[in-house]
């Protein structure tokens, strides 16, 4: 395979991801939290902690799959 066509697929590979996140963050705004802010949510400290923490560990598996993807 050609370094062209690989930059290709990589390109259109990124767009579809893009296309994707852009739906997702758009049904995550139209629906949101029943209590409204994140921050008014969590009234439980602890609970608010882990919250946070798992929302962090999200990010980082899809930051690990993402930089996967860009090597293969």
């Amino acid at each position: 395979m050609d370094i062209r066509r690989m930059l290709a697929e990589k390109a259109e590979r990124r767009a579809l991801l893009a296309e994707e996140i852009e739906h997702i963050v758009a049904q995550l705004r139209e629906h949101g939290l029943p209590g409204g802010i994140p921050s008014r949510f969590y009234t439980d400290p602890e609970e608010a902690s882990v919250a946070s923490a798992l929302a962090r560990r999200v990010i980082e598996a899809v930051a690990r799959r993402l930089e996967e993807q860009e090597q293969a």
